[in-house]
């Protein structure tokens, strides 16, 4: 009578089989061609942003710069630029130094760009619709250096949120043996938790912030006027990650896997054509535009048209 054994965790049998096959290791490879591809996106983003970081550091002290933000601007490409070289830890064998900077670096840079783009649609609403309705307290919160507190204490308390959970929770390099019975994927663990989703849920909120401000301000003078632009880019924000979370239960395959590496840059470089983009043609294509003069004149004709 022919007895049979159990295949070793890393092995499986078809059925009828007499002999174990070692499983197909599921990886997001440095050589992959998925990974070649993704990796000259990243650089393309990273070579965007500095480029824009650039042009707007040549042309801070010009109106097209100072209603974007000004210095503002610059901290938010460089949150732009950790939250797209954070990709560089989904490639490879997972290792616990990647699984532990993976999540937070993305989560904590992006929550600084949100912070930015709400803290600046919020003074402009304010200027623009309520500036004789503003309590004292606005003036003093303006006077001393309010908004730059503001996304401080935002982004610090992001960065807490994640230091707590990867000191609690911490995600290590895991292998599921579960999800396919003749493949190991090889992933981090903890990819989807409580601390996770506390998170998510942070950066969700201030997405709704962040849009909010932003449409309150649809009708403003053109050149103050973001509610198109951060609406876009959250829409590709909220689209590209609804769609891998989606995937991400359904399939681990290394397709996946480059799904949120592709969600990461994606993200990024939504922001960077909604937000900067439009100030960077300005600033190059149309001179002429960007002059005390010309947003003077947008100002007036805004203020005749609600009169």
């Amino acid at each position: 009578q022919t007895e049979c054994q159990a295949c070793l965790p890393e092995q499986w049998a078809p059925p009828s089989s007499e002999e174990c096959q070692n499983r197909t290791v599921i990886l997001l490879d440095w050589v992959h061609p998925l990974s070649i591809a993704l990796l000259f996106f990243l650089a393309t983003c990273l070579l965007l942003t500095s480029s824009t970081a650039i042009i707007l550091l040549l042309n801070l002290n010009t109106p097209v710069a100072k209603s974007a933000g000004g210095r503002t601007c610059l901290l938010m490409l460089a949150a732009l630029t950790i939250a797209a070289l954070s990709t560089l830890c989904h490639f490879g064998k997972p290792s616990p130094v990647a699984c532990v900077l993976k999540q937070p670096l993305f989560i904590i840079s992006f929550s600084v760009c949100l912070a930015c783009i709400t803290v600046r649609s919020l003074q402009v609403v304010c200027i623009f619709k309520f500036a004789s309705k503003l309590p004292p307290a606005y003036d003093r919160w303006m006077k001393k250096q309010g908004p730059e507190v503001t996304i401080f204490l935002v982004s610090v308390t992001i960065l807490f949120i994640s230091v707590l959970r990867v000191s609690l929770d911490t995600p290590l390099p895991s292998q599921d043996l579960q999800f396919y019975h003749d493949k190991i994927v090889q992933e981090c663990s903890k990819t989807l938790s409580v601390g996770s989703g506390i998170e998510l849920a942070y950066v969700s909120l201030l997405s709704v912030l962040c849009f909010s401000f932003s449409y309150m301000g649809k009708d403003l003078p053109a050149n103050y006027n973001e509610a198109k632009c951060v609406t876009f880019s959250l829409m590709v924000y909220m689209i590209s990650w609804i769609s891998f979370f989606t995937l991400y239960l359904i399939n681990r395959e290394t397709f996946t896997m480059a799904a949120q590496v592709f969600a990461t840059l994606f993200s990024v470089l939504a922001f960077l054509a909604g937000y900067f983009l439009p100030k960077i043609y300005i600033i190059v294509l149309r001179p002429h535009m960007n002059t005390t003069a010309h947003f003077q004149n947008c100002i007036q004709m805004y203020t005749m048209s609600k009169n």
